[in-house]
């Protein structure tokens, strides 16, 4: 028993001081072995079998370096080698589905969106997001095979065994094995998520709120919804209902399906347009309607403590039009002698893939790297600029 427990022991440390070599790798770049050994604290020789198991699993390259001087064997130099494989994270909704897919290193590949309304059929639907995925590994020109992970925002509760438990868009696929039927058809791993519950992460690992540890998202389109990250840490409670918001709680017009209503205009975009041009009906309802939000956010702010309030999904889109009454409004209701401060999304249409993606880097850790606590890598596009830097002009309310 206790020859099983070192054992144990000795293969966890060895896992751990392999995992810290490739993220210091993966996150500074190209080293030696003797600057592994000053950079990690750990013995050469522990880094010397670190490098060997993780070239073997073909995350490291090494070669001799090129700035050799002098006499004597010339240093090698592992570099971390994104490509060995890559994550896709996936906004499946009812106008289309959209795919951000990374390699290890954290470099996007690919964003794809395709617009539109999804099969009706439960099968074809999950055939048209393999369909999607499949999409951005050609487009990325990665072979399937290394596709690792891929994580999936809907609509919905999700139980803990990855199926949807309630979800008024793809009610067909209730209790489905939505995941498991696409890890046949895809070769990977695929699990679910709900998808306000995504991009609150996304927000907070990517977005207005990085670095904050306590945040409320609320996503605003045709219904309200909310999402907590809490010391940093998505909040999802005992049945992954954390945040979900009933109607007797959002205090706007709501018509039978809890949609958001609107009777000066056709739309949330043509209400703010107009009473951004003085309609004296468009500008009281926008005026309402800021007053209602403000009045949720204000119940479950003061129940939660949050550094922040972020605003997404399409009315964000609304820009300071909506922000700056709400902080307003915020301020007003608040009983306590402060009021969080209320910011747009930074993400936009992105927001629930980025936090599919996030996740699926989370989930493929321990494949990966041999231990499951390991923070994603920084986020960049092949040209090594910003992959986060959405600018929502595509985003549609």
């Amino acid at each position: 028993m206790e020859s099983g427990t070192h054992e144990h022991r000795v293969s966890a440390l060895r896992k751990a001081n392999t995992a810290r070599c490739a993220l210091r790798l993966r996150d500074h770049g190209a080293a030696s072995v003797a600057e592994l050994v000053q950079a990690t604290g750990l013995s050469r020789p522990t880094v010397e079998a670190a490098l060997s198991d993780l070239a073997a699993n073909g995350l490291v390259a090494t070669n001799e370096s090129n700035g050799h001087r002098g006499a004597g064997r010339p240093a090698r130099v592992a570099r971390f080698v994104g490509s060995a494989g890559y994550v896709a994270g996936v906004d499946v909704g009812l106008g289309g589905i959209r795919v951000i897919l990374a390699d290890l290193a954290g470099t996007v590949s690919a964003r794809i969106e395709q617009r539109g309304e999804l099969p009706a059929d439960a099968s074809a639907r999950i055939e048209a997001v393999r369909a999607a995925i499949s999409e951005a590994l050609r487009l990325a020109d990665v072979p399937p095979r290394r596709l690792l992970f891929a994580h999936i925002g809907v609509s919905g509760l999700v139980r803990d065994d990855g199926r949807l438990w309630v979800s008024h868009t793809f009610a067909d696929w209730e209790g489905v094995d939505v995941g498991g039927k696409l890890a046949a058809l895809l070769g990977c791993p695929v699990t679910l998520d709900n998808d306000v519950k995504l991009a609150a992460l996304a927000e907070q690992r990517l977005g207005a709120a990085r670095l904050v540890d306590d945040m409320i998202f609320f996503l605003i389109g045709s219904q309200i919804s909310a999402g907590l990250v809490l010391d940093g840490k998505l909040r999802r409670g005992s049945h992954n209902a954390a945040g979900e918001l009933g109607q007797s709680s959002i205090r706007v017009p709501l018509d039978e399906r809890g949609h958001i209503l609107w009777h000066s205009a056709s739309s949330a975009r043509e209400a703010f347009a107009r009473a951004a041009d003085g309609d004296a009906d468009a500008t009281a309802e926008v005026q309402t309607f800021v007053e209602g939000v403000a009045d949720t956010v204000i119940v479950l702010s003061q129940a939660i403590d949050p550094d922040l309030i972020v605003i997404g999904g399409p009315l964000s889109r609304a820009g300071d039009q909506l922000i700056d009454p709400l902080n307003e409004a915020v301020a007003h209701l608040a009983s306590l002698p402060f009021a969080p401060m209320v910011r747009a999304s930074r993400l936009g249409v992105d927001s629930i893939a980025f936090g599919a993606l996030s996740r699926a880097f989370d989930l493929c850790a321990e494949s990966v790297y041999g231990v499951d606590d390991v923070p994603m890598p920084l986020l960049r596009r092949l040209d090594g600029g910003d992959a986060v830097d959405a600018d929502g002009e595509n985003f549609e309310w």
